[in-house]
């Protein structure tokens, strides 16, 4: 799988997704990989992949104040206000409101 196959990046979004819910500790290795997941999910087209990417950044960003706080470093609010405004899928537009409002 190469780096435009979408189930590869989706894949990979699922797995960081998986490991950093709700776990402190696994979250202060994978919120170095925030800047890239939200530039992933800024520029993804594939519905799939950006589902699984905004899981990953909404798991990776909750729980711990420093894993917030770099979320809001990071501008990503503006990922998610850009993505309103998209046309998406309503499985992907709600994960963007689960997210945005949890």
């Amino acid at each position: 799988a190469s780096p435009k196959d979408p189930s590869a990046r989706r894949g990979a979004a699922r797995l960081l997704a998986a490991i950093s819910q709700n776990y402190a500790p696994i979250q202060k290795k994978t919120i170095h990989t925030l800047r890239l997941l939200l530039k992933l999910a800024n520029d993804e087209q594939d519905q799939g992949a950006l589902k699984a990417q905004l899981a990953a950044i909404s798991a990776i960003s909750r729980v711990s104040r420093d894993s917030i706080k770099k979320f809001f470093d990071e501008n990503g609010q503006a990922l998610l206000a850009t993505l309103v405004k998209k046309e998406l899928t309503v499985q992907v537009l709600n994960k963007v409101m689960f997210f945005a409002i949890r």
